[in-house]
């Protein structure tokens, strides 16, 4: 695996965190659809870097389908590892349209660039959709050298689990980014911690946002869910149209 190049599939934010995990021990490639990325020395066109042996798919969810394709015709690699916030239905298409020796490793770094460099342990999860043993505790050990945690679940767990953990926050903090919190000289450090959660989340694209909300079979439980709970508080308060319960 060491000597091996790898072509890294869409070059933004997490294309470069892969990137910076995997250039210490790999010669890499990347490919990109932005045409201002096209003049950089490691870029290579999308029928070029298909060939390489492995190859990390970091393409927004809702353009997955479409990337396939365009790979389909000129793909030689025999490793296919995903990084989608999303992982049931990017699965679902990488079976259907990867040859069946094709090797396909689900993942989901649970960290994006603004903890990356942080020297706290991350979190990622991984599962061998069609990958033998032994390629797939390689990969295990080499991110567990990257001072990150391995939890291995199958997509079905993944999407469950995020729309609460990880989806929930994200929808919380665009909302609380619609009201723009504004700082406060006696602001609590809760009111500073939700003005944290906004940076975090708003930080990523609505694309990002919008997909993890979207493909995640999931997500309209939790928000459901979120917004019984959110009447129920307000009912149990006795306030409605922004009066409080005695009228003042």
């Amino acid at each position: 695996m060491k000597n091996n190049p790898i072509g890294i599939i869409g070059y933004g934010r997490f294309g470069r965190i892969m990137w910076h995990l995997l250039a210490p021990e790999h010669a890499l490639l990347f490919h990109d659809a932005d045409t201002k990325l096209h003049h950089e020395a490691a870029f290579k066109p999308l029928d070029e870097i298909v060939q390489l042996p492995t190859l990390v798919l970091a393409v927004p969810i809702s353009r997955i389908e479409s990337v396939l394709q365009q790979m389909r015709p000129h793909l030689k690699a025999k490793t296919i590892i995903d990084v989608c916030s999303v992982k049931q239905y990017p699965t679902q298409l990488m079976l259907k349209h990867l040859p069946k020796d094709t090797q396909i490793i689900a993942t989901h770094p649970m960290f994006g660039p603004d903890s990356y460099y942080s020297h706290q342990r991350k979190n990622m999860m991984m599962y061998p959709v069609r990958a033998k043993a032994k390629l797939f505790q390689q990969w295990h050990d080499y991110f567990m050298r990257k001072n990150i945690d391995i939890s291995i679940m199958t997509p079905e767990q993944h999407d469950e689990e995020v729309a609460f953990s990880q989806n929930l926050t994200h929808f919380l903090g665009r909302v609380l980014g619609e009201l723009t919190l504004p700082d406060s000289a006696i602001a609590t450090a809760g009111y500073n911690s939700l003005q944290k959660i906004v940076q975090q989340t708003c930080n990523d694209s609505w694309q990002l946002f919008d997909d993890m909300m979207q493909y995640n079979m999931y997500s309209k439980k939790m928000m459901a869910q979120l917004s019984a709970a959110s009447d129920k508080i307000i009912k149990r308060l006795g306030i409605s149209d922004g009066e409080s319960r005695d009228g003042e």
